[in-house]
């Protein structure tokens, strides 16, 4: 998992992560108060390098406040979290 760009975003930002074996992968986007928001990617992966956009939204299409967010990338062998900021 790496980390996103731009950082702080507004109103977009991209996410870029590598999966090493043919696995299941799990991103999501949690708040401050460690609420899922979004899942961006829950499927199965072949090994490669891939990018995911995120536009700021929740799971029901609206825009989230300005703030502090979490991305994580998990899958069977792997757990990564890292911080993105989203200023308006």
């Amino acid at each position: 998992l790496f980390p996103n760009y731009p950082n702080p975003f507004n109103p977009m930002t991209s996410i870029r992560y590598k999966v090493p074996y043919y696995e299941n992968v799990t991103i999501e986007i949690i708040n401050i108060k460690g609420h899922i928001i979004k899942t961006l990617v829950q499927q199965l992966h072949q090994p490669g390098n891939y990018e995911i956009v995120w536009d700021g939204a929740n799971n029901k299409s609206q825009l989230v406040p300005s703030g502090i967010y979490f991305y994580r990338m998990y899958s069977s062998q792997f757990s990564s979290t890292k911080k993105l900021i989203m200023l308006k």
